[in-house]
């Protein structure tokens, strides 16, 4: 299927297609990803020239359920088994700080991801009755694209709108990378250790949530949008991809009527532009969403709506 969902189970809701096991009671990280149908290792196997020696360096990654090949990678690259991969986030699930929402697997189980919410209230208020709440996404993947790693980002609630999504794939210096939209561990012998730091940059995320984000939530909120605006704004995003461009009537059928465009604030605004682009991009494939085209453009949907 061109979303490429393997499997997945979701909190209550069916969020893809109707793909997936619903869960109707909270349970641990281990249980929700079981339930997820992400309950296979990954066997680690050589690779043999056509002569029958082993090519020395060099391993391929299988699933141990499906025997899929999922990587081949160098024998330095460290395997992160599916239930070891979020493991260090146990604790903050069982303290009741955060509620498991979703968990996928996505490409034949080489990129997996979990999306928690915080119990408690972190949302931003962009104008009246409207609000942006922040949730936790983390991922995984078997075959090298992504590290081990945690991207906080701002969901609308009115619609579920996922605002300012992305997953940065660019290299990093050492082995980990902690900032205030995200952390990043490498798939190094050092990975079990240093995902234990990840936990250090949830306080920062709120704190830039609460202060940066609203601030430029805001600021598009405040910002008039003409019809020579929005024309604009559609032409830059999709500058790199005119075909998308195609789709400026379902978009302009979002900016009018879409989730939420009726709430005063909204309507006439760049914020208002800025959802119904988010909204249309929501359509997408869970895959591209997270990690792909969809994510990209979600992010570049935000900074133009701040520069125009």
């Amino acid at each position: 299927m061109s979303h490429e969902f393997d499997s997945g189970a979701f909190f209550r809701k069916q969020a893809w297609h109707g793909l997936g096991t619903i869960i109707n009671e909270r349970v641990s990280v281990r249980e929700f990803m079981e339930q997820a149908g992400m309950n296979w290792n990954v066997i680690e196997e050589d690779i043999y020239n056509p002569d029958g020696t082993v090519i020395e360096g060099w391993k391929q990654l299988r699933r141990s359920d499906t025997n899929g090949l999922l990587h081949v990678c160098r024998k330095s690259w460290t395997v992160v088994q599916n239930q070891d991969a979020f493991q260090w986030f146990e604790p903050i699930v069982q303290d009741g700080d955060v509620q498991l929402i979703s968990a996928v697997s996505l490409k034949g189980g080489r990129q997996i991801a979990i999306s928690a919410q915080f119990t408690d209230d972190v949302s931003i208020e962009v104008v009246p009755d409207d609000f942006v709440s922040m949730k936790l996404v983390l991922y995984n993947s078997h075959d090298g694209t992504l590290a081990v790693g945690i991207r906080f980002t701002p969901v609308r609630v009115v619609c579920a709108n996922t605002l300012s999504m992305v997953v940065n794939r660019k290299g990093f210096r050492g082995e980990i990378d902690i900032d205030t939209q995200q952390a990043r561990v490498k798939h190094t012998k050092n990975v079990a250790t240093n995902t234990l730091k990840v936990r250090e940059c949830i306080d920062m995320a709120k704190r830039q949530f609460r202060v940066e984000l609203l601030d430029e939530f805001r600021a598009m909120a405040r910002k008039s949008l003409t019809t020579e605006l929005w024309k604009t704004y559609l032409e830059q995003l999709f500058s790199k991809d005119p075909e998308e461009l195609r789709a400026y009537d379902a978009l302009t059928r979002y900016l009018e009527s879409g989730l939420g465009a009726d709430i005063p604030g909204v309507r006439g605004t760049m914020w208002g532009a800025y959802n119904a682009v988010t909204e249309w991009l929501g359509l997408r494939s869970i895959d591209s969403r997270l990690f792909g085209s969809g994510a990209t453009l979600i992010r570049r949907a935000h900074e133009l709506a701040l520069k125009l």
